[in-house]
């Protein structure tokens, strides 16, 4: 893969993330985000990205191992899983709804 081409690849699609996210959030929250407070909402984002960031690497330390398991043993069904893991966040493939606060249990 090129250096530029990726760069380029890499921030356009990046932007227009960005331009969605901000929009969407306009859409909900209304009002000027350039004059509002923003910090506490920011470290609450921050925290939200760790939590992802965590989760992502767990789902592909299990895909890796599963993986390598599946190749071993040439079973398909275990790539099946592992594509229903990146794509979807589970082995099994089942859409989670998302559930409210209240009903997280505690730690």
């Amino acid at each position: 893969m090129n250096p530029e081409w990726h760069v380029e690849h890499v921030t356009s699609r990046f932007g227009n993330r960005m331009r969605t996210k901000y929009r969407n959030g306009q859409r909900q929250h209304g009002g000027n985000l350039s004059r509002k407070q923003v910090f506490p909402h920011l470290l609450e984002e921050l925290v939200d990205a760790a939590v992802y960031a965590e989760t992502l690497d767990d789902h592909l330390s299990t895909a890796i191992i599963a993986l390598d398991h599946a190749l071993r043993l040439k079973n398909w069904a275990i790539v099946e899983q592992v594509k229903n893991l990146l794509t979807i966040g589970n082995l099994e493939g089942t859409e989670e709804e998302e559930l409210e606060v209240r009903n997280a249990p505690n730690p």
